[in-house]
């Protein structure tokens, strides 16, 4: 609450790995809304993390970030991402797939899954005078 209110003491990220595995006790819309992320990575587990609340909470954020995860959520079936953004789909045998993040000093992004070589990038922003954000 210190970080965020009465001041915004972060600022901005375009990138975010979410924290805590993504469990509902360390991720508030708060948060999201004062770094407004363009990506979230979620390093979650099959059966730890990627609680329910987490992925309504990353949806509902004002700047509509892409979520990544690290593994397929058991414990939210419904909420999870098309498998192009998961790296494991299963929980056993795990192949142990990482997402891989890469950032540009110009402010590009590219997440790419290596399970499937499914990429995307995010271009830089810009701010009216040419700057990055």
């Amino acid at each position: 609450m210190g970080l965020l209110c009465p001041a915004d003491r972060l600022g901005r990220a375009d990138l975010l790995i979410v924290s805590h595995h993504g469990s509902r006790l360390s991720t508030s819309p708060q948060l999201f809304a004062a770094l407004a992320p363009r990506v979230a990575l979620m390093g979650n587990g099959a059966t730890k993390g990627g609680d329910e609340r987490v992925f309504e909470t990353i949806a509902a954020a004002p700047s509509h970030p892409v979520l990544w995860q690290q593994h397929f959520a058991t414990r939210s079936l419904a909420a999870n991402r098309p498998p192009a953004y998961i790296a494991n789909l299963t929980a056993e045998p795990d192949l142990g797939f990482a997402l891989d993040a890469a950032l540009w000093p110009d402010g590009l992004m590219e997440v790419t899954n290596p399970r499937t070589g499914y990429r995307e990038a995010y271009p830089a922003k810009r701010c009216a005078l040419g700057l990055p954000q």
